[in-house]
Order: structure tokens, then sequence, then C-alpha cells
């Protein structure tokens, strides 16, 4: 795609819509159980659950029958208002399978299926349920939505329903060129298993298409010259933004939401547009999860490391009230003690065979309150054989634990420093954020790590003071990305929306803090205004060139903690040659070496100097305002993944990180 394409989507992104509320000025701090994992009522819905998602390609005849059973109890309208109460997406889930056996077992009396189809279509697009909750949730809503028979009943005529249906000409705009041009190129992408968006971008990028854009949303009674063809391309657009810029999907999510909330269901299922088949692949990739590990209590509301809160919290709560006790230790602030933690989070073999080393770095600076959140049991066995280390196990793979790990430790009454696996430190941090907390006329608050070559933040560091004002600041935040479950990195997309434009500034010796803040929605929910500001991003809290906006200027010996960007995402994006056979980790963590003690140092302080060295860009990071940069877009296919098309598959280029 086009950087013009990509302006274009940001552009759209800030034009006010005359005829929608703004969305996100309220958020809940309830952590709602979208999985239903403690809900039993109707059923158990996390057992059916599980059983779902692993037989969620219905080849499994006790599965299937399971599946119908719990299905067909949704047919009386008080069980479907029932089980919506118990668990909206896993109600979901069996209205989409209920009506599926419905439309199976009859080919042209579709009004038998009309009961559970409105309560399908009122459930998904008209309750206050976020629609990127319903289509990243782990219940897999799109399989059961996917009936590819109702398309071949129509293509093959052999039912008059879904015929007309597919072939009306009004429905299909086949008097509007473009539109049956766009229709022809989607269905022949779909079944030639072709990328969607680059078949189909002459059409979704046309001037027409940003013409209509642009008359929606100054218009309060606009309606689309193709009413169904206009939902399709909203879809595709929604989700071009969902894998590149957050703020141009909520701009389409709320576009499509009056449009699906008056949409048939026959329409949504079976018409040529393909809509119930674009809609899941919305969000397909990176979701956050709706577990937290940490209770809800635990999180957002005031508690404290007790013996009951080790005895009857959560196995996280437990384990981390454990490790603070152990391991917090203080400093002073201007003649004030508090209690002090660090804390990182790691998971994966590639990871986890330099827990050991990482942990030995911090004791060997002298930080031995580091407490290490380990993200499978690999890593958390790892983690206890550190001799005088402090290790929780965490269930649940989530960059939301980037928020929900300094919550629980501050609602604990510490203060916590949170700093990415990927890091090495050079110095002892505790002494340096002394001076940096007071190098300011007022103690900051909130430190966090900031970039090379723009104004914007990078939350690979960032220290917690644990105030009222940041709890429930950090309260906020996460249960706004979690009714917003977003890829890993919109969690710091969301941190320097929420934080805005506004650091604090050094008494003297330092150049002005200048931050751009990256816009998510029209309106956020209020927050605390927080007393903070950067982590020095020059030199002191400086990271590895391997974006654009990164890299680090001065002296090596001034580097306090270096963020090296591990990770397989950043191929395509480094400013380093690709092909050096250059492993950070081995270079900074691997302390095994034949030769003599003094020889290996040597050697091993040549390497990681040489390293740092070809990320230097001179000496001074300079004043910059530039604001944060928009990623390229990510391509997705929509193909069949067996000989009956039965099921789809999503492929495409994307970028992911696995750790925090």
């Amino acid at each position: 795609m086009s950087r013009v394409n990509c302006l274009w989507l940001a552009f759209l992104a800030f034009l006010p819509c005359v005829h929608l509320q703004p969305l996100a000025n309220e958020v809940s701090l309830e952590l709602v159980d979208w999985e239903c994992r403690q809900v039993v009522g109707l059923f158990n819905w996390n057992k059916l659950r599980e059983i779902v998602v692993e037989y969620a390609d219905f080849e499994s005849p006790l599965a299937m029958t399971e599946f119908t059973e719990a299905a067909l109890v949704l047919q009386d309208p008080e069980a479907r208002r029932t089980a919506f109460q118990e668990c909206p997406i896993g109600a979901i889930f069996l209205a989409s399978l209920n009506l599926g056996i419905c439309l199976h077992r009859v080919m042209e009396e579709v009004t038998e299926c009309e009961d559970v189809a409105d309560f399908l279509m009122a459930s998904m697009f008209r309750r206050e349920i976020p629609l990127a909750v319903i289509l990243t949730s782990s219940w897999p809503v799109r399989s059961p939505q996917k009936m590819v028979f109702l398309y071949e009943r129509g293509s093959h005529n052999l039912s008059t329903f879904w015929h007309s249906l597919q072939h009306s000409p009004s429905l299909n705009c086949e008097d509007d060129e473009f539109f049956a041009g766009f229709l022809k190129d989607l269905n022949w992408a779909i079944g030639q298993g072709e990328s969607l968006v680059g078949k189909l971008s002459k059409w979704l990028f046309a001037p027409k298409v940003q013409e209509l854009e642009m008359d929606q949303l100054r218009q309060s009674n606009w309606e689309p010259p193709c009413r169904l063809g206009w939902i399709a391309i909203m879809i595709l657009k929604a989700s071009i933004g969902w894998h590149t810029e957050p703020r141009t999907f909520f701009t389409y999510a709320e576009s499509l939401r009056p449009y699906l909330m008056l949409l048939s269901p026959w329409h949504f299922l079976g018409s040529s547009w393909f809509l119930s088949m674009l809609l899941p692949h919305v969000c397909q990739f990176h979701r956050t999860a709706f577990h937290l590990d940490f209770d809800q209590t635990e999180l957002m509301a005031e508690t404290h490391p007790s013996l009951a809160s080790m005895l009857l919290g959560s196995p996280a709560m437990r384990q981390s009230a454990q490790a603070v006790l152990s391991h917090a230790r203080p400093y002073v602030v201007r003649g004030e003690q508090r209690l002090l933690v660090y804390a990182s989070y790691v998971w994966g073999e590639d990871y986890v065979r330099w827990l050991p080393a990482y942990v030995s770095r911090f004791h060997e600076l002298g930080m031995h309150n580091l407490i290490m959140f380990c993200g499978d049991e690999t890593a958390y066995e790892m983690c206890r054989r550190v001799e005088g280390s402090a290790c929780v196990f965490l269930e649940t793979k989530t960059g939301l634990h980037r928020y929900t790990i300094p919550l629980a430790l501050m609602n604990m009454g510490v203060d916590a420093f949170v700093i990415d696996f990927d890091i090495y430190a050079f110095k002892n941090l505790t002494e340096k954020l002394i001076v940096e907390l007071e190098s300011y006329q007022e103690t900051p608050e909130f430190l966090v790590g900031g970039s090379f070559g723009d104004a914007c933040i990078c939350n690979a560091f960032a220290y917690y003071r644990s105030t009222l004002a940041v709890r429930d600041f950090t309260r906020t935040l996460l249960a706004w990305l979690y009714q917003y479950p977003f890829p890993h990195g919109v969690t710091q997309k969301a941190l320097s929306a929420f934080l805005g434009e506004e650091p604090m500034q050094k008494t003297t010796g330092s150049e002005p803090w200048v931050v751009k803040e990256e816009i998510l929605v029209k309106q956020l929910p209020p927050v605390p205004r927080l007393k903070w500001s950067l982590l020095e991003p020059g030199v002191e809290f400086s990271s590895s060139r391997k974006l654009a906006t990164s890299g680090w200027a001065g002296r090596q010996e001034d580097i306090v903690v270096y963020h090296f960007f591990h990770g397989g995402w950043l191929a395509s994006e480094s400013a380093v040659d690709a092909n050096e056979p250059w492993d950070e980790f081995d270079i900074f963590y691997n302390l095994t070496c034949e030769d003599t003690v003094e020889a290996c140092a040597a050697r091993r302080e040549a390497r990681i100097r040489r390293l740092l060295e070809k990320s230097r860009l001179g000496d001074r990071r300079p004043p910059t305002n530039i604001s944060c940069e928009t990623l390229e877009v990510i391509d997705f296919t929509v193909t069949p993944s067996d000989e009956k098309g039965m099921d789809f598959t999503v492929t495409a280029n994307s970028p992911s990180s696995e750790n925090l």
C-alpha cells in the first residue's frame, strides 16, 4: 500500500462524525469475564468453551452432538435471554450454531429460523458489546457463521430464496458500475484465495470511496448508494485500520455500527457480498486475552501485602505478595522512604534460556529486588533455579500484563519499575532513578522511556510510583484496553494517548521534553492528570537502531540500560543489516567461555562495544517534535481451506512480538 493511502486513513480518522456518538468517553472499571471462565448456569460455560475451541472444525461427531444439544436449548426465547445474561459471547456462538442447524434443515421456509436469526443479530450488533471483543474472543464465533452451503444453494439454484437473494440486481447494485465492478473482484478474490487488500485496493482507495467517506462523515442522514457494498468496503477498511492505525479502526467500526444494527440476517449470512465471512477477519491477529490471572478486586481495588492476600487471593496475587514481602527494597527520595521492586515478564524457549543470566545481571549490579513474572512453566522452573530469585507464574500470555503487573504491585503499596526482557542493564537503576526523581521541582509519579528519533514514548521502561492517581490512571487504562482488545503494540499507543503531551520539565541541565500523543479515539475516558516525564532516551535509557526512529547518541559509558529490540517482527524494518549474525541475547548474556577469565571478559566487552557502536547516531540526541509514525498496512487473505469450502483461513505477513 502506498504512503498516500496510509496518510489518507490517518487523515480520515480525524474528521468529525456528526451523526455518531463519541466512542469510549465512558469505560467501566469492571473487567467482564467475556470468556465465561467462572460462569455456571444453563451450562458450565467454561467447559463448553474448552470443548468448542478444541473441536472448532466441527469434524468430531461427539463434539457435534454436544454442540447440537447445547445449541437446541436456545430454541426457547427465555433460554436465549438467560444464556445472553450469563455468557453473551457463548450465547452468540450457540445462537449461530442453532441458526446453522435450522437453515441446514430448511431450504425455502427461512421464516422458521427468524426468531433465532433476529436474536443473533441483536446480540452481536444492538447490544453494548464492542465489536472487537466479539471478534477476538476465544469462542470461535466465526466458525458456525460461515454457512457456505447458503452460497452453494444460491449459486447452483438449489433454493429459490437464496438464488433470488444472491442474484438480486438491486442488492448487487448492478446499475452502479463502481460497486458492480467491486463485487465482481470481491467474489473472484475470495474464490481464488487472492489477497483481499491487494486485489481490492484500487476499489478501497478509489477517489469515489474517499468522496463517499467524506459525505458520510459530514451528513447526519447520509445513505450509501449501495448499502451492502458499502458495508463490505468499510469492513475491509476496518481490517486495515486494525493492523495499522487503531484510530482508523475505531472510525470505521463506529461508522459500521448503524448499518450492522439494521442489517437483515439473510443479507449478513447469504448475500453475494460475503459479509459474514469478511467481518470475522477484521480482528484476526494478535488479540489480547480476556483472562488476566489476577482477580477483578485485586486489580481494581486497594489491597496490601498481608497474610490474607497471600492465602486467599488468586495464585498470581499470592505469589506476587510473597515476592514483594521477601524482595521489595527501601529507597529514599527527598527524605521519604518507600519500597521499590523491578518487574519483568518472559515466556518462550527463545527467551527463557537467557533468564538465569538476566536475573544474575540485576543481582550483580546490586538490584536484588527484581521479580520475574513467568508466562510458562519452563520459565517459572528456570527462574526458581536461580539463587535469590523471586518468581511469579502467570497462566495467560497477554500484552495487558504490561499493566496488570504494575497495578497489582502498586495495590500492595510498592513502587514498580517495569522493564522489558530484551534489555541489558549497565548500571544500578535505583541510583539513577533517585537522581532522576530529584531532578524535578516536584517528584514525578510516572516516568517512561522515549523514542530517539521522534517525540514519542517507549514503554520498554516505565516507573510507577504507587499513588492514588497512578493507580486510578492504570486501572482506567487497563479497563479500556481490556474492553478494546488490540494487538500488543497498541498498549503503548493507548498509554501515550492517555498521558497526553504535557511531560514535566527538569529544573536545569536538560533539553525540554517534547512528546506527541498518539490518538486512538475521538474521546478517551477521564483519567487523573499525572505528574509524569521521560527517562532520558538519548543515551541513558536508549534503544538499538532497529527502527527508523531508534538509536542512541553520546558515550557508551553513559548508558544505564539498553533496549535491544529483540524480535523477528523487526527484520523488515531494521536499519541494521538483517544478514549480520548478531544475536543480542547471546552477546549480552552468554557467559560461557573456554579461555581465561580475563580473556573471556575482554572478548565479551569488545563484542558489546561493537554491537552498541552499530546503533550510535552522533554525540547527542537532536531535539525533535516529529509525531509518531504510522505503520504500513498488513495484507490478509480469505481462502477456502478444503475442497468443500466449509472453512476459511487467514494468512498475512504480519509483525509479531512474543514478549513484553
